[in-house]
């Protein structure tokens, strides 16, 4: 006999103003993966780390128009904005890309946990297991940059690697409290309110 588990959905919401007060309702024990959150937060990293010439070389500001796909650039040969699959493929490309490979997972983690205020992180792997075996427009999109040479220099001879780090930012898992303090971290010029 075969039975079904019922799926377990958790509600959380949580605030951190930039003086550090916080409020918080439902779930807020379960980290949660960070998804689009981490193409954020490494955007506003690679921002500081490359500077705004450099981002700009790389990445269009402009939104996707809906009839294009995420394999389109913009008109200036770009991927549309990092808040596309593309863009925040190219965007974890930008992050430590000075750092050797095997590095670069510990230090985007260290600047997380400074970034939450030393709140607990951790990676769900279920979601990058899923990531590495169904995120074929994602796939495509890097293997796609990586032909039509759109990729910073040195990244196309290690892009299962760059896919990896990618997958495993975004499956790097939060409470919504540690994402609150994150989020008033970003908003208080990069100082932890707490």
């Amino acid at each position: 006999m075969m039975r079904r588990r019922k799926s377990h959905h958790t509600v959380s919401l949580a605030l951190c103003t930039v003086d550090g007060q916080r409020l918080s309702f439902g779930d807020k024990e379960t980290p949660h993966p960070l998804n689009a959150c981490a193409t954020m937060f490494n955007y506003c990293l690679a921002h500081a780390q490359n500077g705004p010439e450099v981002m700009l070389h790389y990445l269009g500001k402009e939104p996707k128009p809906e009839d294009k796909g995420e394999l389109t650039f913009n008109s200036d040969g770009k991927v549309w904005n990092p808040l596309t699959k593309s863009g925040a493929f190219m965007t974890s490309c930008l992050v430590f890309r000075e750092m050797a490979v095997e590095e670069r997972l510990d230090a985007l983690h260290a600047f997380y946990d400074t970034l939450s205020g030393h709140e607990p992180l951790c990676c769900d792997n279920l979601s990058y297991n899923f990531k590495r075996s169904y995120a074929h427009e994602e796939i495509g999109a890097a293997y796609n940059l990586s032909s039509t040479q759109r990729l910073p220099r040195g990244t196309s001879e290690f892009i299962a690697e760059a896919l990896d780090f990618h997958f495993q930012s975004s499956s790097t898992a939060m409470t919504s409290d540690a994402c609150a303090v994150s989020a008033a971290t970003l908003a208080n010029n990069g100082i932890c309110p707490l």
